[in-house]
């Protein structure tokens, strides 16, 4: 959700681009300082605590930002749901590459190396294109819908709400100048609504991967650091043959 919120700032409360990236900061300060936090405070915590923690910080922040989009609150309360999420995506940053070299024998460090960056970024690739796709999709549907009160065809309604989406305001709000102007500042505004309707749902689908990646950590990831283990193992492989 990092790729869309500077457009949701934008949208909803008309900030340029500029503005929107200053008030990202609730968002990118605790993904800065949160590691270095934590690390101090939770030294004797296992990854899977950490993990879970995160993704549950990440998944009910990712709720609050859907209901607050929908709800029209301000940037104050938005600010807050962001503040949660950053510390919640600085949790993860910070342990998943520790998790996965924890994971495996030092001299295998630069497979466990390999497959982080393969899977991290192809994960990134993919909720990044998941999220937009269910934002369009909803955010489409839900001014097409509406549109149909104005003399609007429904092909334009799609490409004014896409344009919307991706962030050609402009351009979006050009080609509602076509209807009369009492038309064209109701559009205007059920327009962004939609677009709020579709960053929720997009929040939404993102706060659902968070918790079923929860129980697939808190399933599939052992409680204990793996290393010593992984170590002493491996020492009673080799001890027969020398």
């Amino acid at each position: 959700m990092l790729f869309y919120l500077p457009l949701y700032l934008q949208n909803a409360f008309g900030l340029s681009p500029a503005s929107a990236g200053i008030s990202m900061l609730p968002f990118a300060l605790p993904m800065f300082l949160v590691p270095r936090i934590a690390a101090h405070y939770t030294a004797g915590w296992t990854s899977r605590a950490l993990l879970c923690l995160g993704l549950g910080l990440s998944g009910t922040a990712n709720a609050a930002m859907a209901l607050l989009a929908t709800g029209g609150a301000g940037y104050l309360a938005f600010a807050c749901a962001m503040t949660l999420a950053g510390t919640g995506a600085g949790l993860l940053n910070g342990e998943t590459a520790k998790a996965m070299q924890g994971a495996i024998l030092p001299q295998r460090a630069g497979m466990a190396s390999g497959l982080a960056g393969t899977t991290r970024f192809s994960g990134l690739l993919a909720g990044v294109a998941g999220s937009g796709a269910v934002l369009v999709a909803v955010a489409s549907a839900d001014f097409e819908r509406t549109a149909r009160q104005w003399p609007l065809a429904p092909a334009l309604a799609r490409d004014v709400a896409k344009r919307f989406s991706a962030g050609d305001v402009a351009g979006a709000l050009h080609a509602l100048q076509a209807l009369p102007a009492d038309a064209a500042a109701a559009a205007a505004t059920a327009l962004r609504y939609a677009f709020g309707t579709g960053f929720a749902a997009a929040a939404w689908s993102a706060a659902g991967v968070a918790v079923v990646a929860l129980v697939l950590t808190r399933l599939l990831m052992p409680g204990r650091d793996v290393h010593a283990a992984n170590g002493m193992q491996e020492a009673h492989m080799v001890a027969p043959g020398e």
